[in-house]
């Protein structure tokens, strides 16, 4: 990770309670605590703010690469995963597919009907003020959150690569 990633950011989503410290050495990472709840508790207000710091964290291209976990890593690293995948425009089936992989781990199955997957897709339908796709969703959310939409585009930019059209030689984003 320090060697050939050059890993510059640990973002710790563990709560006080857990004891958070850092995972890798503090002279040559930032670490970065954000306690964030998982699931549909991603709405509740401290976790809102924690998103708001979070996205002001992904929005700084000296923060990466960097890499985010919570005690278990499925679970609350897992819903912050979803939301930035489905901002930068990960379709709905391929952010299940992810979310079920999460079952690899040695914390249990994870399936998309589970009560707690089903509370978080629900959650961001009520909070995403109409929008069509999940990503519209997670965006309007995390917009209502709090988090600007400088953020949001600065980590669209720094996260999606643009695609070289072969027929036309140009290059355009690919969300």
């Amino acid at each position: 990770l320090l060697r050939e990633l050059r890993l510059r950011t640990d973002l710790d989503l563990r709560a006080p309670g857990e004891n958070p410290a850092p995972a890798l050495p503090q002279e040559w990472v930032q670490w970065v605590n954000v306690p964030l709840e998982p699931y549909e508790l991603i709405t509740s207000p401290s976790s809102r703010e924690g998103l708001v710091r979070i996205f002001e964290l992904l929005a700084r291209e000296e923060s990466y690469p960097l890499v985010f976990h919570c005690w278990a890593g499925v679970d609350r690293a897992g819903t912050l995963a979803f939301l930035v995948n489905a901002v930068l425009g990960v379709d709905y089936a391929s952010l299940v597919r992810d979310y079920e992989l999460s079952t690899l781990s040695v914390w249990g199955e994870r399936s998309r009907s589970a009560p707690e997957f089903v509370r978080l897709v629900h959650s961001l339908e009520e909070h995403g003020g109409g929008a069509a796709t999940i990503g519209g969703q997670a965006e309007r959310f995390l917009l209502d959150s709090g988090v600007v939409p400088e953020h949001i585009a600065a980590v669209r930019r720094l996260l999606i690569e643009p695609v070289r059209d072969p027929d036309w030689g140009r290059f355009s984003e690919s969300y």
